[in-house]
């Protein structure tokens, strides 16, 4: 089962998305802010981060560049979802090592289609 860790500091999306990709396949832990979030993404190696930028502790574009500039994390798969919608923060956060940008609010098959994107359907190995 591919892991996801889920990064946001709102609890109301972060159950709407654990619930619709634990759905999907996908198995999916989660971390209220950037610090706690980069210390789950350090012991499961998963996969895909899903983060969002605007959080308590670390913000979303440190958890990029932290995640990016570690070589025991290479192959893992970022993917934003903020409601900062200004192209200044999408460039940003793909230059310091995100593969991916939805802004809020984004339609759940949007999020589905990034992640069977990023790391494929949560069935193929």
């Amino acid at each position: 089962m591919k892991k996801i860790v889920l990064i946001d500091d709102d609890p109301q999306i972060v159950r709407l998305l654990e619930d619709h990709l634990t759905a999907l396949g996908y198995s999916v832990t989660t971390a209220a802010d950037g610090e706690s979030g980069f210390a789950l993404v350090c012991e499961l190696k998963p996969a895909l981060v899903i983060t969002d930028l605007m959080m308590p502790v670390a913000h979303g574009f440190d958890v990029c560049h932290r995640i990016h500039t570690d070589p025991a994390l290479a192959g893992t798969r970022v993917l934003v979802i903020s409601a900062k919608h200004f192209e200044i923060d999408k460039r940003t956060a793909l230059r310091i090592g995100a593969d991916k940008y939805l802004v809020k609010p984004f339609p759940l098959e949007e999020l589905s289609r990034a992640v069977a994107e990023l790391i494929g359907p949560a069935g193929e190995a």
